[in-house]
């Protein structure tokens, strides 16, 4: 799945090296805390960059991975984020760009701890959800014409394909840091409850609680995968609840379709990364 403003936070505190700005080595023994997943993990469009990190990725100093590893002392040569934007389940175990190596090459026996994000661009889930429930509200801007035109769909995606990819992306990842603890984080809301901000987020009103039903769905297909590997699931669902796409300026984490203050929409802002590290930390004490 694909905002840096405000107050800088943890900004000089990110660890920087070869091993944490680039492509991290593969090595047998693998980093001992490694930070996986898509471009929610990533902080895709929040500046500054990773230098030499694949441009593809969009890697941000301050996505949660990195807040994570200063916060506990990790050391650089520790510390292995490969975190890429549009990645999918695949990219844990296959190349994702040229130059992109599958992100599972940086765990080993000697890795302590792992994060990871990832499952919403599996079938392009969330990028067809936000683009067809927003071109359906043009015409319909009170209605459902989303949940008119696509019904189970969304659901069934989850349920049929998601769903199986996740439990097979955790396994993996156990499977090749048996000593880790894996957290595995699931994604904040992105709407409000109940009620839109149109034009703001493209969503007609009476699709808002169909978008979070399937955002729910993710989230629970998520959690599912991750406790059946012996996981700790991290929800930002319930944490997130009033820091949407549609709230103020000061209390959004995560950046509209319209007015975005990063170089990604409808995606964490630094705020938002925080807020992953905020809820990443509590889970490991």
């Amino acid at each position: 799945m694909v905002g840096a403003c405000g107050d800088d936070g943890d900004r000089t505190a990110a660890p920087a090296s070869d091993r944490s700005t680039g492509t991290p080595p593969t090595q047998s023994a693998g980093a001992r805390y490694a930070h996986l997943g898509d471009s929610f993990a990533a902080g895709s469009g929040i500046d500054p960059t990773v230098p030499d990190s694949p441009a593809m990725c969009l890697r941000s100093q301050l996505n949660f991975g990195r807040l994570v590893a200063a916060r506990r002392g990790v050391a650089p040569a520790d510390f292995a984020d490969v975190s890429c934007g549009a990645a999918t389940t695949a990219a844990l175990s296959t190349d994702q760009f040229f130059g992109v190596p599958p992100q599972v090459d940086v765990l080993g026996a000697r890795t302590e701890l792992v994060t990871l994000l990832i499952g919403g661009n599996d079938d392009r889930l969330f990028a067809d959800v936000v683009a067809d429930c927003a071109s359906a509200a043009v015409d319909d801007l009170l209605g459902q014409p989303c949940r008119a035109k696509f019904g189970n769909g969304f659901d069934e995606r989850v349920d049929d394909d998601v769903a199986p990819a996740l439990d097979d992306a955790v396994a993996l990842v156990h499977r090749r840091a048996p000593h880790a603890r894996l957290l595995v984080v699931g994604y904040p809301r992105i709407l409000p409850e109940h009620r839109g901000c149109f034009p703001v987020m493209r969503i007609a009103t009476g699709d808002v609680a169909y978008v979070n039903e399937v955002a729910v769905r993710l989230n629970r297909a998520i959690a599912t995968a991750a406790r059946a590997h012996g996981a700790t699931y991290v929800d930002m669902w319930s944490v997130s609840q009033g820091h949407d796409a549609c709230a103020g300026l000061e209390q959004r984490w995560v950046e509209p379709m319209m007015g975005s203050r990063i170089r990604t929409t409808v995606h964490p802002n630094a705020a938002g990364q925080r807020a992953m590290a905020d809820a990443v930390t509590a889970a490991l004490r």
